[in-house]
């Protein structure tokens, strides 16, 4: 079996992610996609792939886990910014309540 289809199922996992508007969910899809090619990177032996994935991979994970403590809002323009849960505009939007 040609490993092809792992390349072709991370296309599919990267391409979806220009169709999500939440950063952290981006972040997740382009996290699995990356991990898809890397898996294809060691099947077919290719240093570069292996090495840039692992970037890809990593730089994915940190944001998500920096990000964690943070929350998506629109802003009055209606584009949507990520607040820190405990700043000052996350108080007066109540995003501290536990409701």
């Amino acid at each position: 079996m040609k490993p092809d289809w792992i390349g072709w199922m991370a296309t599919v996992a990267f391409t979806s992610s220009y169709f999500v508007r939440n950063p952290f969910a981006i972040r997740g899809i382009q996290a699995v996609a990356a991990c898809l090619w890397l898996s294809y990177g060691v099947v077919i032996g290719a240093t570069p792939v292996i090495i840039a994935n692992l970037l890809v991979v990593s730089a994915a994970l940190f944001t998500m886990w920096r990000d964690r403590n943070r929350t998506q809002v629109l802003d009055t323009n209606g584009y949507e910014n990520l607040v820190d849960r405990a700043g000052p505009v996350a108080q007066r939007l109540h995003l501290n309540s536990k409701s």
